[in-house]
């Protein structure tokens, strides 16, 4: 006689790190696409930091020595590449025995880097054509000091005569070639038919997370007209930035408007950003103030900025938090807080950031 015996069979163990099958929370079709818009961001999306125009072909006039106009101030985002700077070279209405040239530093407090551009062509007439115009394309790069997530300064001096017609500033981003970058994800990971695992999920969410926080919007970048015509404060009434009005805010008031609509997270009302100013006391020992206005009221203010704060290398930068609306306008307001020290305003950044 004989027996049989039945073999109890038991499923093959689940990896622990397998966190869904496809449709039993997302298909890998729809991570991929995911996966793929956030690399999109973080590879192409660089950000226009900066950028200014001569509205008048007599300003800036050239000067002898060296004359420093154009000052910015930024914070970088991930995965950058390199600082692109696009020159318009005026030519010089006059010169000396040495050759015209404009030098552009980025500093960010600890290390600095500058690179020169010349333009010597001579019209000795103030005006000049679009064709005259010499233009010059340089890049800082990660091979010197530029870095991701880091607060510079930039500054652009003119020597012997030499003018700017124009300047833009923007970053460039790195290919996407390591998920390991911060504001990357892994597109690999997600195959037709794979498992979707929470480690890969999880890269989706702190990628995106990510590029919320570093990649924001630039959204304010203001200099002074020039060096022989800066912007100066040295009473205690809030003053425009722009036009050195008192008026207080108004619907024709100068200022910037500011398109922040959807930029908050689900159930906050308000945006996360840095407020950033470079300047210099030139009388008097008293502090400093700026603030952002809007229709309803001051929405950002930072007061008592002493001077060694105002003209350190990378100046004085401030996190708060504006309105997350559609397109409005907001001033910047300045003031001198003792009502009698004179302050020198060069430049205002306003970008997203947490």
């Amino acid at each position: 006689m004989s027996k049989t015996y039945s073999v109890q069979s038991f499923p093959s163990p689940i990896p622990e790190k397998r966190f869904a099958r496809n449709a039993s929370l997302a298909t890998t079709s729809a991570a991929f696409r995911a996966a793929r818009s956030i690399n999109y961001s973080a590879a192409e999306q660089g950000r226009q930091l900066f950028l200014k125009a001569y509205d008048t072909q007599s300003q800036p006039p050239g000067s002898a020595t060296v004359e420093s106009d154009i000052w910015a101030i930024f914070r970088t985002g991930t995965n950058v590449k390199s600082l692109v700077v696009w020159v318009g070279l005026a030519p010089v209405a006059t010169r000396n025995s040495n050759e015209p040239y404009v030098a552009i530093l980025i500093d960010d407090g600890t290390d600095d880097e500058t690179k020169e551009v010349r333009h010597s062509v001579v019209n000795t007439s103030v005006t000049y054509t679009p064709s005259e115009v010499h233009w010059a394309r340089i890049e800082f790069t990660t091979d010197g000091i530029l870095q991701d997530d880091t607060i510079y300064k930039l500054q652009m001096a003119r020597y012997y005569y030499s003018r700017i017609h124009s300047v833009s500033v923007y970053e460039k981003k790195k290919p996407v070639a390591d998920s390991l970058v911060d504001g990357v994800a892994d597109a690999a990971a997600f195959e037709v038919h794979a498992a979707i695992y929470d480690e890969d999920i999880q890269s989706l969410l702190e990628a995106a997370t990510t590029l919320w926080q570093k990649n924001g919007a630039h959204l304010i970048g203001w200099c002074q007209e020039s060096a022989d015509a800066p912007t100066e404060v040295s009473s205690s009434t809030w003053t425009n930035l722009i036009d050195g009005n008192t008026g207080g805010y108004s619907a024709t008031s100068k200022g910037f408007y500011l398109d922040t609509q959807y930029h908050n997270t689900y159930g906050e009302t308000t945006v996360p950003v840095q407020l950033g100013v470079i300047g210099s006391r030139s009388s008097g020992t008293g502090n400093f103030s700026i603030r952002l206005v809007d229709a309803s009221g001051a929405v950002l203010t930072e007061t008592a900025i002493t001077e060694a704060e105002l003209s350190a290398d990378t100046g004085h930068v401030v996190a708060g938090t504006i309105p997350a609306q559609a397109a409005a306008k907001v001033d910047v307001q300045i003031r001198s807080d003792d009502n009698s020290s004179n302050f020198r305003v060069r430049c205002v950044g306003l970008w997203e950031y947490e």
